[in-house]
């Protein structure tokens, strides 16, 4: 699909491109520390100016305290429990958010919301933008819409970008997007620990139900479960103002960038800061 000029704003899945980005380079490392997060991460963010035209660039991040988590304590409790390897994960995504704000390229973090939430509240503050959502996260698709698509992986440029539309969750899932979130809540979300309502009930049965308002006879049990599920996965489009977090780019600004990459070894990604410190200027 061809991006259209005009007025675009690219909203990023920050934990996401982080925890793909560690996993993608896991080997690389500096005398200090692992760096494959920090290396990999600004290396694909040095591919956006080849990929789009200038607009603006917002990373979303999960903040502390998710709201998901005091309504359901069992919410992701099966994600990787390994401390020693989020503590690495964790210290290079402060590395790379301080990156960003030397760079001045925008970001958004607030307690007890997750990027998901960010993401729903920034599409539903801009109805008539043309919105790309950069992420793997598949709850993201209920955002999708005739304005929002999603970039999923690219090879490098622009003709090898992966979209993701409203069209194509239709042919695989046999699901509209605005059914996405019940989709989910019937089937369960493995990812985030979310059971589904019931055991062994097939696809076929769940689509049945969503698209030709079949009944599943669900008992109180798994009622109940439904209903928790669906506030689980559903993503709300209203709620609070955000407030973007932008440093004004400035010489010093770039002296410090280089310095971070310089002593975490990123001599690759050291040849393509312009390109980096490019996307701060983008508005």
């Amino acid at each position: 699909m061809e991006q259209k000029e005009g007025n675009l704003i690219l909203l990023v899945d920050g934990n996401h491109w982080i925890w793909r980005s560690y996993f993608a380079g896991r080997n690389l490392a500096s005398h200090e520390m692992a760096t494959g997060a920090l290396h990999i991460g600004l290396y694909m963010l040095s591919a956006f100016p080849s990929m789009f035209t200038p607009q603006r660039v917002v990373f979303l991040w999960d903040g502390r305290h998710p709201w998901k988590k005091k309504k359901f304590k069992e919410y992701k409790a099966t994600r990787l429990q390994d401390e020693e390897l989020r503590s690495q994960v964790y210290t290079q995504m402060a590395i790379f958010q301080k990156i960003l704000r030397c760079c001045g390229i925008a970001q958004i973090q607030e307690d007890g919301y997750e990027a998901d939430d960010l993401a729903g509240l920034m599409v539903g503050s801009n109805h008539n933008t043309e919105i790309i959502l950069v992420t793997g996260d598949k709850d993201w698709y209920q955002l999708l819409s005739k304005n929002v698509k999603i970039l999923k992986g690219w090879s490098g440029d622009r003709t090898g970008l992966e979209w993701v539309t409203r069209k194509t969750v239709r042919l695989k899932y046999g699901v509209k997007t605005k059914d996405w979130a019940r989709y989910q809540a019937l089937t369960g979300d493995a990812g985030d620990n979310i059971p589904r309502v019931r055991r062994g009930m097939r696809v076929k049965k769940i689509l049945a139900a969503i698209n030709d308002g079949e009944n599943l006879c669900l008992d109180v049990t798994e009622s109940d479960r439904y209903f928790r599920n669906l506030e689980m996965t559903t993503i709300k489009k209203d709620g609070p103002k955000l407030k973007l977090d932008v440093t004004k780019q400035t010489d010093a600004g770039f002296a410090e960038f280089e310095t971070i990459l310089k002593q975490f070894e990123l001599f690759q990604v050291l040849t393509k800061r312009t390109r980096i410190w490019s996307l701060g200027k983008w508005k």
